[in-house]
């Protein structure tokens, strides 16, 4: 339900929203401030891995009037007549101290929230700096041409097939670090390594 329109800038636009959100998706609506400026998200891999910061640049899209990574800029990315053509910077343009104030702030979201293996994590960074949190993704898209998480991984190096079988990987470490070693179905060599 999020789109351009779901932006306002004064109340009796915003008791127009919350009105079309009611009757089109429920008992309850969420207002939330909006954030003016960057839009970033960061990939996280097992416990130890942080992915190069992704920027999404909507520059190019303010003939869609989507400004932000709406229902319709996710369903329809890339079409040129709707000019819904965000452009992707892996890694992002930003300093190096920001961006490790951006990871660093991913990393503990997605910490906090106790994801594992792996997560994608929405940042809009304000004019000032700050970046806030707006989503902790544990279910990430994994398409390969298109989604980011696979944008991140290749500019860290590795390719498609290295990151779902290091997603597969991490899952069985996490998988067998679970049963007693003592276990009849745990093989002896994982026993001693």
């Amino acid at each position: 339900g999020i789109n351009a329109s779901s932006v306002v800038a004064d109340e009796p636009a915003l008791r127009a929203q919350v009105r079309h959100v009611l009757e089109a998706y429920g008992p309850e609506a969420l207002v939330e401030e909006y954030i003016e400026g960057t839009e970033l998200t960061v990939g996280i891999l097992g416990a130890d891995q942080i992915l190069p910061v992704l920027e999404v640049d909507f520059s190019e899209c303010k003939g869609s009037g989507e400004f932000f990574y709406s229902w319709r800029m996710k369903e329809y990315q890339g079409d040129k007549a709707q000019k819904l053509t965000p452009r992707f910077w892996c890694p992002a343009r930003l300093d190096p101290a920001v961006t490790q104030a951006v990871q660093s702030v991913a990393w503990k979201a997605a910490r906090a929230l106790g994801v594992r293996d792996v997560a994608r994590v929405d940042i809009r960074l304000s004019p000032e700096g700050i970046p806030y949190v707006l989503e902790v993704n544990p279910l990430p898209g994994m398409d390969p041409e298109e989604s980011n998480l696979p944008i991140m991984t290749r500019a860290a190096g590795m390719s498609y097939e290295a990151f779902i079988h290091r997603l597969i990987d991490l899952a069985a470490e996490r998988a067998l670090s679970s049963i007693p070693s003592s276990h009849p179905i745990v093989p002896a060599a994982l026993v001693a390594a």
